[in-house]
């Protein structure tokens, strides 16, 4: 892995789309022409998860007993992810508004000139009360140049090192748009992390950061015995948005089930204590063009992505595989709770979604889940001793009659429902005290 040119380079498979707040693709010949010389890694890659399949499956099995199970609280795990915009002191108010429990902050390796704004907006959140972690992003460039990404990783580890402990490394190395071509060019990236944080037991280190569902890519990463990577938490930018609902399949997979085995062959080799997280997640929205992480057209109405939020956080945190989820992110036109465009800062179905999620459901703890193939209900105790289930319909609207006597329904948004022995359910998750 060496480049004559590391900054020639860069600026030919790295383009920064600021719209979509993702690189540009790297399509054509280009790509072709640096994927084909990569196959004997992909061979590699087989030849890792092939050896490993069989530890995999055994524990797999094993884990899958206490799928849904656990005891589960929802107490700083509904988290929210953002990066630094001009009017940054507008997202602190809309966070804290909201009620979450967590941030990320995204932090870019090209932009760590702006290291004190950065700091000056973190701060900012937790004064809030809205403890954050940071996503370093990485471009081409922090591969083939280790100077320049060990220089950016002292610039934010020594700046912010009063404010913040987790840092995630290694975002979506597996898009080859991201700057990463190999799995060893990620090890690099964590290795030199590691050095960097030294002896500063305070710094966390976060990863694989693996996007999407590509599992030989988690174990890759974390069943390399050349390479063995350690982390303080695992996460995964677990999208799925291209099948649709949360709940349905990849590969037989429902979401509960993908972060089971993702948790799975982390506790290969990490502690089974060792914190699960989300780290980025969501559904593209039907804007103009450009402004989406993918295609326009694949794009979900306002009030299903409102559903979708709602499901996928209690799907993902009542399967007690998860110990935090992040969406992405607060203000943005093509995929955001609020549509900022032109700064109008336009609050979306999402956006009450959420917060409504926050206030019922915030540090309450999971007991007991019923999961069927047409609904899902699932019941938590706060803190007060009450009991409320959030249930939803998979297909045709369908009724549910609660185990309890029913006090009060309250709608996805918040809004006041109508008390009665059976509820008609949909596929808008409502909150039922008992």
């Amino acid at each position: 892995m060496t480049e004559q040119k590391p900054q020639a380079e860069q600026n030919a498979y790295f383009t920064w789309d600021a719209r979509s707040a993702q690189p540009a693709r790297v399509t054509g010949w280009r790509k072709r022409s640096r994927r084909i010389p990569m196959l004997h890694y992909y061979l590699r890659m087989a030849g890792i998860n092939v050896k490993a399949a069989g530890r995999i499956i055994s524990h797999y099995l094993a884990l899958k007993r206490e799928l849904y199970k656990r005891d589960t609280m929802l107490s700083g795990c509904l988290g929210m992810g953002t990066d630094l915009q001009p009017d940054w002191q507008r997202i602190v108010t809309e966070m804290s508004e909201l009620g979450v429990q967590r941030a990320l902050v995204r932090i870019p390796v090209w932009d760590t000139h702006r290291i004190r704004e950065y700091q000056a907006f973190i701060r900012g959140l937790q004064a809030n009360g809205i403890p954050c972690m940071a996503a370093i992003l990485q471009n081409r460039q922090a591969v083939t140049d280790p100077p320049f990404w060990t220089r950016c990783l002292e610039t934010i580890f020594q700046s912010l090192e009063q404010d913040v402990c987790w840092y995630e490394i290694g975002h979506a190395w597996n898009r080859f748009k991201w700057g990463v071509w190999t799995y060893k060019e990620y090890i690099q990236l964590v290795e030199t992390a590691y050095r960097v944080r030294g002896n500063h037991t305070a710094i966390r280190l976060v990863g694989p950061a693996v996007i999407d569902f590509e599992f030989y890519f988690h174990a890759t990463a974390l069943l390399n015995k050349t390479h063995s990577l350690h982390f303080d938490a695992l996460s995964s930018l677990l999208y799925v948005d291209r099948r649709g609902a949360p709940e349905n399949t990849q590969l037989g997979f429902d979401l509960a089930h993908k972060a089971l085995l993702l948790r799975t062959i982390g506790e290969l080799t990490h502690p089974p204590d060792t914190p699960f997280w989300i780290t980025e997640t969501n559904w593209p929205l039907p804007v103009r063009e450009g402004y989406t992480p993918t295609a326009a057209k694949q794009g979900v109405p306002f009030e299903l992505y409102a559903d979708y939020l709602v499901r996928y956080y209690v799907e993902a945190m009542a399967s007690g595989m998860v110990d935090a989820v992040y969406w992405w992110q607060l203000a943005a036109h093509g995929y955001g709770l609020i549509d900022n465009l032109h700064g109008r800062w336009d609050k979306r179905p999402a956006w009450y979604a959420m917060r409504t999620l926050c206030r019922r459901l915030g540090g309450s703890r999971l007991v007991h889940a019923t999961v069927s193939r047409d609904m899902r209900a699932y019941t938590f105790c706060g803190k007060n001793g009450k009991k409320q289930i959030v249930a939803w319909a998979l297909g045709p609207e369908q009724y549910y009659t609660p185990p309890e006597d029913l006090r009060r329904v309250v709608l996805r948004d918040g809004e006041e429902g109508k008390p009665a022995k059976s509820i008609r359910l949909c596929g808008s998750p409502v909150y039922l005290e008992c």
